[in-house]
């Protein structure tokens, strides 16, 4: 299935393109709405505002070997919402492997329980 269109087994657009394929990373399953969880968590990243960037910068250390701050990075008031920065597919896989990591948690949780 690619873009909605089934693309069988053998058929001359398979021979054809045999070799020359591109892989599309998507993070998160569809949902009732058509979107993905990857959907909703980039518009969640882009619509984060002056607050997020001030908890972001709040993160930096408060001393460094240089003893200069100018060595870090300040994010500016609309960071997240420059598309320039979006995540890109590595996101994607960022993403997917968060949501993995944490419900293998809540597993191993169920089955083991606070041991």
């Amino acid at each position: 299935d690619v873009f909605g269109i089934s693309i069988v087994s053998g058929s001359p657009l398979v021979v054809a393109s045999q070799g020359i394929g591109l892989l599309r990373a998507g993070g998160g399953r569809k949902t009732e709405d058509g979107r993905t969880g990857y959907d909703r968590f980039t518009n969640a990243y882009f619509n984060q505002d002056v607050d997020a960037a001030n908890q972001t910068n709040c993160k930096r250390p408060t001393f460094n070997s240089q003893n200069d701050d100018s060595i870090y990075y300040v994010a500016q008031p609309d960071f997240f919402r420059a598309k320039t920065l979006a995540p890109g597919d590595s996101g994607a896989f960022s993403f997917d492997t968060a949501v993995g990591i944490g419900l293998a948690a809540c597993q191993l949780f169920e089955e083991k329980g606070t041991e």
